[in-house]
């Protein structure tokens, strides 16, 4: 159970955490853009 759950958590943060993070600095460059 330990393993899979471990797995699921990996998959999470690689695929949906460089997603969201792409987002955030994205909308930073783009405030300061404007600024």
């Amino acid at each position: 159970m330990m393993k899979v759950e471990e797995g699921a958590v990996m998959k999470f943060y690689t695929i949906k955490l460089p997603k969201f993070l792409g987002g955030i600095v994205r909308a930073m460059l783009n405030s300061f853009k404007k600024g």
